[in-house]
C-alpha cells in the first residue's frame, strides 16, 4: 500500500494500535499522545495474556509491548504473537538495556526495539516514527505478496512452462503447467531442480551455449531444443528465455518453453502432403499442368498430359497456352480465365483442345489457384471425355428412340434417331414375311425421306445372314459380300450394320439395317447401344402385331357378345360406384345420356334397376361376395331387372372379384346376358309339368287305388280257396302286385326331382336330428356350411341315416363333418356300423339293390348329381361306413357370424 493511502487511512481512521504495559499512567500517556497526533486509536492492556485473550487481537495494525510484563515476559509474548500472525508489526518500548534481549527480540521478528528515557516527548515521536514505519512496510510487503500472487496466478492459468532459474540455472519458480509438464504434482517438487534435467543430454551443451550468450549480453530471440520430463519421454521445445537483472546485475533467468510436438507433426504432415502431391501430379491418371496465374506460362506438366496431348514437356513449359495453340476457342478459354480469377476456382467446364498432331478433343477442365513460393499459380485437371460424348450422343439418341411412342410411330422415330446419330443414309425395319422367303420394310428412311412397303428376298442378302448369325458390322466392304443384291449396288452402298429383332418366343422375326454410302469407322461400344434399340424395336414391331390381333379378337368379342347379348361392367367398392358401356345402357333400354354419365352410384341402379321382389338376393350375395379371399372366386346369379320404359326383363349375372394388397375386394366385375326367354320357356316348361305331375298324381292314385283291390281280392280268394295248389299262384299275384305298386310309387318320388331350381341350402338344419333313436349319437361339425343344391338335399340325409340305422346293425355314434382342400369341399357322412364290403360299395348305389326297395342310396346320387355333387362310400368294412360327398368351388359357402356392411356387386 502506499504512503499517501497510508496516510489517507490513517486520517480517516486512525490505525489501531494496542499498548501493552503493566504501569496504567505511563498507559494513559503513551495513549494521549497517540491518538492526539490524529493517526491512531489505541487500546490498552496490562499483561499479555489479556491481550491474547482478546479476539480481536489479530486485527490490530501494531503492537506496542513492554518486556517486563507480569506472568509472561515480552518476547514469550512476542513468540505467541508470532504464532498468530507473521505480519503484524509488533515494537518493544522498555527500560530494558540488557543487550541480549534486543538481540532476541530482534531474532524474534520485533520490528523495532526503543528505550524509554529521560526524554519522552522524544522517544514518544521516535515511537510514532516506527509505528507509522512498520505498518508502512508491512502495507508494501502486503502489497508484494498479493502482487506477486496475482502474477503466479495469472501465470499458472497459462498454456505454456514459464519458469526462472538462478545463475546456475537451478529453478526458482515454474507455473503449473511446467510442473506437470515436467512430470510433477507440486511446485516444491521442482524447486531447487536443475533446469538440464528437463533438457536431453544432447542439447546440454546448446544450452549453455546460450547460457554464455546471455551473459554477454548477446541476447537471441529462440532457441529449439529436445525437452524431457520426469518419465524420460522427449518431446521437441523452443525456449525464450532472458536474464533477471536486479540492481542491474543478472541474477538469473527467466523464460517460457513451448511445446512445439503438434507443431513438428504439422510441419510433417505438410511435408508429407507436398511429397504427396507431388506423386499425384507425376503419377496420377488424370493430367495435370501448373501455370504462372501472373503470365500464364507453363510450370509443370505431368506424364498424362504429355500422353494424352503428345506434347513434350519441351514444348510446352515456358510457353503460353496461345502460343502451344492448344485451345480452339480461345474467347471461351479467355471468359474461363476470367472466372477463375474472379472466383479462385472454375469446375468442369467443358473445352474443345487442338493435339500436337491436330486431332480436336473434348475436354473438362477443373482449375483453382494456390500459393507456391508467395507466387499465385494456377492447377489444372483436364480430363478427355470425347469417348463420355459420342456415348452421351448415343444414348440421346437411344432415349429419344424409345421415350414417347409406342408402335409404329416410335419404329419411325428409332430409324431417324440412328440416322441422325451415325449420319447413316439408310435405315430400315423389315419384318419376315409368312413363308420366310421376304423382307418387308415396316418403315425407311432414306436420304431423310420416309418410306415403307419396300421388299426384297431374303436369300443371299445380308440381312439372311443377320437372321443366321446375329449382330453383322461390314464397315466398307458390304458390296463385296454381298453381289447378289442389287438393292447394295443400285444405291452403292459400302457400309453396313444388322441387327436381328427377337421376337418373345426368342425367335428372330424382323431385321435391323444400317446403310452408308461411304466407309463408316465404328466406335467400341456402337453394338451395345445398338442392340438395346434393336431390342425395343423389336418390342415395339411385337406390340404392333399384338395390337392388331388384339383389335381384331376385341371386334369379334364385341360381336360375340352382341349376339349373346351379353354386357359387362365393373364396380369400384370404395366410390360406391359402377362403370357402364354403351351395350349395357342399351339392354336396360337407356343411355348415358339419359343416366348423366356411366358411372353410376349402386343406391341408384339398385333403385332405379332391380326389381324389388330381387333386392335381397343382390343384398345377400353382395354380402357374401365382401368377405370374400379367394383371388380365383366367381359367382353366378340370376335375378330380375326393369328397363327403363318399364318392361321387365331377366338376366344371368356372372361375377369375379379383384383383391387389394391387404387381401380385401376392392372390385367386382361381370357379365349381364338377358335370359328372358330361357326363363319364359322355363316358366311355361315348370307349368307343363305341374300339370303332368297332376295327371300323374290322378293316374298313380288311381292305379294304387286297383291294386289295392286286387291285393284284397287276392286275399280272401286265397282264404276260401281249398286247393292247395292254386296258393302257389295267389302268392305269385299278389308279389306281381306289390312290385308294381313299388314301381308306382318310385315314380312319385321321381318325379320330384329336377323340378324346383336348385337352392342355398344350409345342411345342419335339414339333417334327421328328430328321427335319432334312443342309444345313438349324432354330432355334426358343419355350422354355417351351405350348398348349391336341388330342394330334395333334405331327403338325402335322410336316406344316409336310414341306411345306418337299418343296416349297420350296431350303430351307436353317427357323426358329419366337413375338409376342404385347395378346391373343393368334402361333406362326410360317419357311423360305426359294420360298414360296406369292398365289393359292394358301388352296386349299392344301383336302383333295386338291397333288402328293401333299393331306390335310397339310388335316389341319393342322384339328387346330388343335379348340381355336380358326386358321393362314394369310402369307409372301412368291420368299423364302418362313411359317405364323402364332394362339392365343387363355387358350390359351397360359409356364412359367418360378423355384421355384413351391405354391398353391391
Amino acid at each position: 500500500m502506499s504512503d499517501s493511502r497510508l496516510q489517507d487511512q490513517s486520517i480517516r481512521n486512525g490505525y489501531s494500535v494496542l499498548f501493552v504495559d503493566e504501569d496504567p499512567g505511563l498507559q494513559e500517556v503513551v495513549r494521549t499522545f497517540l491518538e492526539k497526533s490524529g493517526m491512531f486509536r489505541v487500546d490498552v492492556c496490562l499483561s499479555a495474556e489479556k491481550a491474547l485473550n482478546l479476539n480481536f487481537f489479530t486485527s490490530y495494525d501494531a503492537v506496542v509491548s513492554e518486556f517486563r510484563l507480569p506472568g509472561m515476559d515480552g518476547i514469550a509474548f512476542l513468540e505467541k504473537t508470532r504464532d498468530l500472525s507473521k505480519n503484524i508489526p509488533f515494537i518493544f518500548f522498555t527500560r530494558t538495556t540488557d543487550s541480549r534481549v534486543v538481540i532476541d527480540a530482534l531474532n524474534g521478528g520485533a520490528n523495532f526495539f526503543i528505550r524509554k528515557g529521560e526524554k519522552p516527548g522524544h522517544q514518544l515521536a521516535e515511537l510514532i516514527e516506527h509505528i507509522h514505519k512498520a505498518i508502512r512496510k508491512k502495507s508494501n510487503e502486503e502489497d508484494i505478496q498479493e502482487s506477486e500472487k496475482r502474477f503466479h496466478d495469472l501465470v499458472d492459468f497459462l498454456p505454456q512452462f514459464i519458469f526462472e532459474t538462478d545463475l546456475d540455472l537451478n529453478i526458482t519458480y515454474a507455473n503449473m503447467m511446467g510442473i506437470t509438464s515436467a512430470g510433477f504434482s507440486s511446485l516444491n517438487q521442482i524447486l531447487g531442480l536443475n533446469a538440464l534435467f528437463l533438457i536431453a543430454p544432447s542439447c546440454h551443451e546448446k544450452v549453455r551455449e546460450a547460457v554464455k550468450r546471455q551473459l554477454q549480453g548477446n541476447c537471441s530471440d529462440y532457441q529449439e531444443y529436445l525437452a524431457q520430463n520426469r518419465d524420460g519421454s522427449r518431446f521437441p521445445v523452443i525456449i525464450y528465455a532472458s536474464p533477471i537483472r536486479q540492481d542491474g546485475t543478472i541474477t538469473g533467468f527467466r523464460g517460457i518453453i513451448v511445446d512445439i510436438t503438434e507443431q513438428k507433426k504439422n510441419e510433417e504432415r505438410v511435408r508429407e502432403s507436398e511429397r504427396k502431391m507431388a506423386a499425384l501430379f507425376r503419377y496420377s491418371p488424370v493430367a495435370f499442368t501448373l501455370v504462372s496465374a501472373k503470365d500464364g506460362i507453363f510450370i509443370d506438366v505431368n506424364e498424362v498430359f504429355m500422353k494424352n496431348t503428345g506434347y513434350s514437356r519441351k514444348d510446352v513449359i515456358g510457353k503460353t497456352a496461345d502460343e502451344i495453340g492448344i485451345f480452339v476457342d480461345s474467347e471461351l478459354y479467355t471468359r474461363m480465365i476470367a472466372k477463375l480469377r474472379k472466383e479462385g476456382y472454375i469446375r468442369n467446364i467443358e473445352q474443345k483442345c487442338r493435339l500436337k498432331s491436330g486431332e480436336v478433343k473434348s475436354c473438362l477442365f477443373s482449375s483453382s489457384t494456390l500459393m507456391i513460393g508467395e507466387k499465385p499459380h494456377i492447377l489444372s485437371t483436364i480430363e478427355d471425355i470425347t469417348d463420355i460424348k459420342i456415348r452421351e450422343s448415343a444414348y440421346q439418341t437411344m432415349v429419344r428412340s424409345m421415350v414417347g411412342k409406342t408402335g409404329i410411330d416410335s419404329l419411325q422415330s428409332i430409324i431417324r434417331n440412328i440416322r441422325a446419330w451415325l449420319s447413316a443414309d439408310c435405315v430400315m425395319i423389315c419384318r419376315i414375311e409368312p413363308g420366310n422367303q421376304v423382307f418387308r420394310a415396316l418403315t425407311m428412311d432414306f436420304d431423310g425421306t420416309m418410306m415403307n412397303g419396300f421388299t426384297y428376298p431374303v436369300s443371299g442378302t445380308a440381312g439372311e445372314r443377320v437372321i443366321k448369325e446375329g449382330f453383322c458390322l461390314y464397315p466398307d466392304n458390304v458390296l463385296d459380300l454381298f453381289p447378289a443384291s442389287s438393292f447394295l449396288a443400285k444405291h452403292h452402298f459400302k457400309g453396313y450394320i444388322g441387327l436381328p429383332l427377337i421376337n418373345s418366343n426368342a425367335e428372330p422375326f424382323g431385321v435391323l439395317s444400317i446403310l452408308f454410302r461411304n466407309p463408316f469407322q465404328p466406335f467400341p461400344f456402337i453394338r451395345e447401344i445398338l442392340e438395346i434399340i434393336a431390342v425395343k424395336a423389336a418390342a415395339e414391331l411385337e406390340h404392333s402385331q399384338i395390337e392388331s390381333i388384339l383389335i381384331e379378337k376385341e371386334h369379334q368379342l364385341a360381336e360375340a357378345m352382341q349376339l349373346a347379348h351379353l354386357v359387362n361392367w365393373d364396380f369400384d367398392v370404395k366410390s360406391g360406384m359402377y362403370t357402364f358401356n354403351d351395350d349395357f345402357y342399351a339392354l336396360y333400354g337407356t343411355s348415358a345420356d339419359l343416366e348423366g354419365g356411366y358411372l353410376m352410384s349402386a343406391e341408384t341402379y339398385t333403385n332405379k334397376f332391380l326389381h324389388p321382389d330381387d333386392w335381397y338376393l343382390v343384398e345377400d350375395r353382395a354380402k357374401i361376395i365382401g368377405n370374400i379371399r379367394d383371388p380365383d372366386y366367381s359367382d353366378y346369379l340370376e335375378h330380375r331387372i326393369i328397363r327403363r320404359d318399364g318392361e321387365v326383363r331377366y338376366i344371368s349375372v356372372c361375377i369375379r372379384i379383384t383383391l387389394g394388397e391387404d387381401g380385401k375386394v376392392i372390385k367386382t366385375r361381370g357379365v349381364n346376358q338377358d335370359i328372358t326367354d330361357r326363363k319364359l320357356s322355363e316358366l311355361s316348361l315348370k307349368k307343363a309339368n305341374r300339370q303332368l305331375n297332376m295327371l300323374s298324381e290322378i293316374t298313380r292314385h288311381d292305379i294304387l287305388n286297383k291294386i289295392s283291390v286286387i291285393h284284397g281280392c287276392l286275399m280272401i280268394t286265397e282264404q276260401e280257396m281249398t286247393n292247395s295248389s292254386c296258393s302257389e299262384y295267389f302268392r305269385a299275384m299278389e308279389s306281381a302286385a306289390r312290385v308294381i305298386q313299388n314301381q308306382i310309387e318310385f315314380t312319385r318320388v321321381y318325379q320330384n326331382i329336377g323340378i324346383i331350381e336348385p337352392q342355398w341350402l344350409e345342411i345342419y338344419p335339414i339333417l334327421p336330428w328328430s328321427s335319432v333313436p334312443p342309444g345313438v349319437i349324432m354330432t355334426a361339425d358343419i355350422h354355417g356350411l351351405s350348398i348349391f343344391a336341388d330342394p330334395m338335399l333334405e331327403k338325402v340325409f335322410f336316406n344316409l341315416f336310414d341306411n345306418s340305422i337299418r343296416h349297420g346293425e350296431r350303430v351307436s355314434e353317427i357323426r358329419v363333418s366337413m375338409h376342404l382342400s385347395s378346391r373343393d369341399l368334402t361333406v362326410s357322412w360317419e357311423d360305426n356300423g359294420i360298414g360296406i364290403p369292398s365289393d359292394k360299395k358301388e352296386l349299392i348305389f344301383e336302383r333295386d339293390y338291397g333288402d328293401n326297395t333299393g331306390l335310397g342310396l339310388f335316389l341319393t346320387r342322384e339328387i346330388l348329381s343335379l348340381t355336380g355333387i358326386s358321393i362314394q362310400e369310402n369307409g372301412i368294412y368291420g368299423k364302418g361306413a362313411r359317405f364323402d360327398m364332394v362339392i365343387a368351388n363355387g358350390g359351397f359357402r360359409m356364412r359367418t357370424y360378423q355384421d355384413y356392411r351391405p354391398k353391391y356387386f
